[in-house]
């Protein structure tokens, strides 16, 4: 297995307004573009199913401040740094 990628409601047992995007890659193919492509499409079905729901079309990324491969990942697939928070760098990106 390559990686993943999520999209949720929830952060631990709290139910979040939005849809909170979420991936990993496994260190061997970290590099090569493979989470920036698959965040990407992770997007572009996820805005359309929000769509079909009416829901608000926007999708936030939390990531640790030092954590920098994954911010420029979220910065790669079109999100923007909305927040910083003690520990973490809030992206969003809408359509």
């Amino acid at each position: 297995m390559i990686g993943n990628v999520d999209l949720v409601k929830c952060r631990g047992d709290e139910i979040l307004d939005l849809v909170n995007i979420g991936y990993q890659i496994s260190e061997r193919y970290q590099g090569k573009g493979y989470a920036t492509e698959a965040v990407k499409t992770a997007v572009c079905w996820g805005f359309e199913r929000l769509g079909e729901l009416g829901a608000e079309k926007k999708i936030i990324g939390d990531v640790e401040h030092e954590n920098w491969a994954s911010r420029k990942v979220l910065e790669k697939a079109g999100f923007a740094l909305v927040e910083t928070q003690e520990y973490l760098s809030v992206y969003s990106i809408e359509k």
